[in-house]
């Protein structure tokens, strides 16, 4: 039908030009020209209907030959060139774990395509507040300490949680205020600077291939590393690379395909296997039949997604446990109605309740293969692309422009294909104008939020892998996912999920855990580089000298770098009391550092010893062991008397140094810890982090408390944390349960209204303010400025709260409108449930008991077992 469309065409431009006496050369060359474009953008049938329907446009927008052949329009000028509508430059995006992008984007595609073919995409860096403040303070000969220390106080977000202006922050920082009243030419400069471009950065993952030279092209610069990256940019701050007719790869990394494969190598190694869900001689994960796993499927059906790649939030759980999972595209469909969109205008609702079978629909049989699937509901951006092809007779080449241009609101390009849309559709339907116009309005409405499908698939099948992972293989699939996790909250989160799969997990363990969360005896340990401040390197060291017999076994054969012992001492990783631990490591390292100097004089004069007897002997051998050799072994050649004399005056000299430095070590032999003994003398910070209970210092050096202490409330309840409130979108005011860590600041707004800021903290050790209007301040002052130290902080309480909105991040306390607060709130507090003081929890006062009796005599290891759940060598809880 299309080579009918086509020749059809050709007929009737040729006999017209023939008609109006334009058979020549120059115009027969401009309508092959022509034509060939048309094959190329498939626009045959797109011509041809618009010269079926007679229609007529005032001018010849894009000086084509053709149409002013078809009639339809009047003006064609042969001296000036054709303009085409171009299907817009795809992004490719590709996903890829970290190492496999890194070697791909520096290397592979060098080496592929040529280096002057291949360059990286650069971007630019813009001044914003800080950065223009103390670049003008340096080029107006300010002070740089003085201006630092005003702006390290400046965020990116201002009190109310939006972006910070220079009013803002001049507002809320009068110390900054004053600053620049005083220096009126670095504040007048530094305001100018603002979002204008400071430096030149490179695109993480973008990439662009080209056939010819790229410098032919696009002008470039030397990244680091000596990498050619492009002057122009393409992305979010323009659009210079696609209208040369290059195209950007976007190599990106996505974490979970590095869990993935850290949970399949831990897999082969653990169980003997060489492949995972691979067809006989294939890679893994060749036999796609995972995707439809059985056993998988019904934990997802359950919503039992935590850790899954696009279905950890609580909120399209709930979703996946409302409609049910029978297949992989059900994952494919809720990964793209579970966005803002969709759900904004109910789509997801919808598709949950026809696929119960609770709502009825009716569909066109054209429009079946295209919505059946999906209940009807558009869910996919193909399916926009298709119903305009199908329906509206748009050719293929224009439906990806007419969508961009109806999510864009670009009028004046969609416009012009409605009527066609609404002309065809009517005869391919057959519809009255007023349903396919009601057709053409659910498409501009979708297009704004639709998903792409390949997308979609491509995501979900990361999810389906997985899950057929933590389905099949828990252990290995959960030491992956807390492996590249760096968020402390997930990994509080993430822990309790690998519990309720049975699957146990255990603090840092002093000889069990590695440098990551690692399985030792079918158990998880975490990782010495979870500790803050460690880092991958140093717990490397502790691990490679594993096992240790003792603490002072440790500082022997580690060594005594504070950042590591003071957080293992806290920890209780140690068998002993931690404020004797803590004073014998004190006593340790300074002994040591006085036996490490010792030595180093010591070894210096044997060594310039030797060096003496050595030129006496005219050898060339520098080695101190000489001195040994001519006492034990004597020289062998005959001597002159003088060098006799010096060589019998080096041997006295080492000899009576050797003896110094042996009975210096004697003396000050440094004693073993249960020699040892400790005087109380810990410095107060220390004290007060070694004699709290173990909480304080897990959230010091794990980022959170493995159990918090609001989960040792007798009135705990659970389930009332900050990301179970959040992933709610049903609820818009609900209780929390949290601990005040910060105390009450006072503010005031721009209006005059005062009111106060709390931090408060949930049981996952998330932390967020929460704001209190002046009444509500007020009535729960006591409860709210309650302060037990800098260690165990505020109270712990339930507090009812409402979600940020209206572009605020920060929750604000429930509270009543000003005319509706003397009916809504009790006049006797106690029956004000907003919030409620929660008991206190038991292991303070547990506690509280070990620390009178630490004052008489130090706290034996299993008293601090009982209460810390430690123990030495293997930690078990």
């Amino acid at each position: 039908m299309l080579d009918d469309v086509r020749n059809k065409i050709i007929k009737l431009c040729r006999t017209r030009q023939k008609e109006l006496g334009l058979d020549d050369e120059v115009h027969n060359n401009r309508l092959l020209l022509e034509i060939k474009e048309i094959d190329t953008q498939i626009a045959h049938e797109y011509f041809y209907d618009l010269y079926e329907k007679q229609a007529k446009f005032a001018y010849n927008e894009n000086n084509l030959l053709v149409a002013y052949l078809l009639g339809l329009t009047d003006d064609f000028d042969i001296n000036s060139d054709p303009t085409y509508i171009q299907g817009d430059m795809p992004d490719i995006d590709s996903d890829f774990n970290p190492i496999v992008r890194d070697y791909l984007k520096n290397e592979w595609a060098i080496k592929q395509f040529g280096e002057d073919k291949v360059c990286a995409i650069g971007n630019y860096t813009t001044f914003g507040i800080k950065s223009s403040l103390i670049d003008m303070a340096r080029v107006h000969g300010k002070d740089r300490g003085e201006i630092l220390k005003l702006t390290t106080k400046l965020g990116l977000k201002d009190d109310d949680g939006k972006a910070l202006t220079w009013e803002r922050a001049l507002e809320q920082h009068p110390d900054l205020a004053k600053y620049c009243e005083e220096n009126p030419d670095v504040a007048d400069a530094a305001r100018r600077l603002l979002h204008r471009n400071r430096g030149m950065g490179v695109h993480a993952g973008g990439l662009i291939i080209s056939n010819t030279p790229i410098d032919s092209l696009v002008p470039l610069v030397r990244g680091k590393d000596g990498q050619h990256v492009s002057a122009f940019v393409e992305g979010l701050h323009g659009t210079d690379l696609g209208p040369l007719g290059l195209i950007k790869f976007d190599l990106l990394v996505i974490t979970n395909l590095m869990q993935i494969a850290i949970a399949c190598k831990l897999i082969k190694e653990r169980h003997n296997i060489e492949s995972i869900c691979a067809l006989p001689g294939q890679s893994d994960w060749s036999d796609t039949t995972y995707l439809n796993d059985p056993e998988a499927l019904v934990v997802a059906d359950e919503g039992k997604l935590k850790c899954i790649f696009q279905f950890d939030s609580d909120g399209i759980r709930r979703l996946v446990r409302s409609g049910g999972v029978g297949s992989f595209d059900d994952l494919v469909a809720y990964a793209s109605l579970y966005r803002p969109g969709p759900m904004g205008k109910g789509m997801h609702d919808v598709y949950v309740k026809r696929k119960r079978g609770q709502e009825e629909y009716e569909l066109h049989p054209i429009l079946q293969p295209i919505l059946g699937s999906t209940y009807g509901v558009l869910v996919f951006q193909e399916q926009i692309l298709k119903i305009l092809n199908v329906v509206g007779k748009i050719p293929e080449m224009h439906t990806e422009i007419v969508r961009k241009a109806i999510s864009k609101k670009k009028a004046e390009i969609f416009g012009k294909y409605k009527d066609m849309f609404v002309s065809n559709g009517q005869k391919v339907l057959g519809w009255s104008q007023e349903q396919v116009e009601d057709l053409w309005d659910q498409i501009a409405a979708f297009a704004e939020y639709g998903f792409n499908k390949s997308h979609a698939v491509e995501y979900s099948v990361i999810s389906s892998r997985l899950l057929w992972l933590k389905t099949h293989y828990p252990l290995e699939f959960f030491t992956a996912i807390l492996s590249c996790e760096k968020e402390d909250s997930k990994v509080k989160e993430y822990k309790q999920e690998a519990e309720e799969f049975g699957v146990p997990i255990k603090r840092v363990c002093l000889n069990k855990s590695k440098v990551k969360f690692a399985i030792v005896d079918e158990t998880i340990y975490m990782g010495f580089s979870n500790i803050k401040g460690m880092g991958e390197e140093i717990a490397e060291k502790v691990v490679s000298n594993q096992p240790y017999s003792s603490f002072e076994d440790f500082l022997h054969r580690f060594g005594t770098d504070a950042k590591v012992v003071k957080p293992l001492i806290a920890l209780r990783l140690f068998d002993g009391d931690p404020l004797a631990l803590y004073e014998y490591y004190e006593y340790y390292k300074a002994e040591n550092k006085k036996f490490v100097e010792r030595t180093k004089r010591y070894e210096t004069t044997r060594q310039n010893l030797a060096d003496t007897a050595c030129d006496a002997l005219k050898r060339e051998s520098r080695d101190w062991h000489i001195l040994e050799e001519i006492q034990t072994e004597g020289v062998f050649n005959p001597l002159d008397e003088d060098t006799c004399d010096i060589l019998e005056t080096v041997i006295k000299k080492y000899n009576r140094s050797k003896n110094n430095y042996e009975n210096k070590n004697f003396e000050n032999h440094i004693a073993s810890f249960e020699e040892f003994a400790p005087s109380g003398n810990v410095p107060d910070s220390m004290k007060q982090l070694l004699c709290e209970v173990p909480q304080v210092a897990e959230s010091e050096f794990y980022g959170f408390s493995w159990d918090h202490l609001l989960e040792s409330s007798p009135d705990y309840q659970g389930g009332w944390t900050f990301s179970e409130f959040d992933e709610d979108e049903t609820k818009l005011v609900r209780a929390c349960e949290v601990h005040i860590v910060q105390k009450p600041k006072k503010k005031t707004s721009k209006k005059g209204t005062t009111y106060y800021d709390v931090i408060v903290e949930d049981a996952n050790s998330r932390s967020e303010l929460v704001r209190f209007w002046e009444d509500d301040y007020e009535r729960f002052q006591d409860e709210l400025e309650y302060w037990e130290g800098d260690a165990r902080k505020g109270n712990f309480v339930s507090m009812r709260l409402k979600k940020p909105s209206f572009g605020f991040r920060n929750y604000t306390f429930d509270a009543p409108s000003k005319q509706n607060r003397w009916k809504e709130i009790p006049k006797d507090k106690d029956k004000d449930h907003r919030m409620i003081v929660l008991a206190r929890p038991t292991i303070l006062d547990e506690f509280e008991k070990v620390e009178t009796t630490s004052h008489e005599q130090l706290i034996s290891m299993e008293t601090y077992n009982r209460l810390t759940i430690y123990e030495f060598g293997d930690n078990d809880d």
